[in-house]
């Protein structure tokens, strides 16, 4: 079984090689500073459009926390993609349905 900084590191390289603006999110503490917020996922990003990416990685028998599932909820209420992902193929499903709507809406093609 893969394991989550394996299947980040993928998703990573296909949306980057995809030409989409997105980071890796480092949650944590250090010099008793926070970085970022509880729950927040593991990859941000914009996608055509302007739409915010959340991507919370986990392995296949992983579980979301509470903070985790709050957030991405969050992200969906206030118009973003957020995706749990188990693969790259999950990415590319979502980020594929979303271009797809995007062109219905606008009448104009996606990157693909």
């Amino acid at each position: 079984m893969q394991g989550e900084n394996d299947i980040q590191h993928d998703i990573m390289e296909y949306l980057l090689l995809r030409g989409f603006k997105v980071w890796r999110q480092n949650i944590g503490r250090t010099g008793g500073v926070n970085h970022g917020a509880k729950g927040m996922s593991d990859i941000g990003g914009i996608l055509p459009g302007g739409k915010y990416l959340a991507v919370e990685v986990k392995r296949q028998d992983g579980k979301l926390t509470v903070e985790q599932r709050v957030f991405l909820d969050t992200v969906r209420e206030l118009g973003g993609l957020a995706v749990v992902a188990r693969s790259v193929a999950d990415v590319v499903n979502a980020i594929n349905d979303y271009l797809f709507a995007l062109e219905r809406r606008t009448g104009k093609e996606a990157r693909r």
